[in-house]
């Protein structure tokens, strides 16, 4: 999958946990070496350059013109959530399926403290996880 491909169909890549890794690292970003990731579906259109500002630009790393998502490196640096203006957020460098859970309960924590996201937060079985090919 190159660029392009994500560009157009960001869906697509969400659901390729592995692929999207190796975008990520062609993007010349600092990831772990977590085994699992996963992703989740908001269901809504995100303003990009609005989330970068109030995430904080410490923690994000955001060039639309190389890479057509988010990068939003949690706290602990550890995982690493894609996020993608269609609403995917998509989870690598996770160390098991509970971190992938607490990941995208985080993210979407605090993008509904920020008023960024009205719904519910997902429960466990809302957000997939799989395991990444080394």
């Amino acid at each position: 999958m190159d660029a392009v491909d994500v560009a157009s169909d960001p869906a697509r890549a969400a659901s390729s946990v592995s692929e999207l890794r190796e975008l990520v690292e062609e993007f010349e970003d600092d990831i772990a070496d977590g085994l699992t990731g996963g992703y989740y579906n908001l269901g809504t259109h995100l303003n990009l350059n609005t989330i970068a500002l109030g995430l904080g630009l410490d923690n994000i790393d955001y060039d639309p013109d190389t890479f057509p998502a988010l990068v939003y490196h949690l706290d602990d640096e550890r995982p690493t959530v894609i996020i993608f203006e269609d609403g995917h957020l998509s989870v690598i460098d996770a160390d098991s399926g509970d971190a992938v859970q607490e990941a995208v309960t985080i993210t979407v924590e605090r993008m509904t403290d920020l008023g960024w996201y009205q719904d519910d937060i997902p429960d466990d079985e809302d957000v997939t996880v799989v395991e990444i090919d080394g």
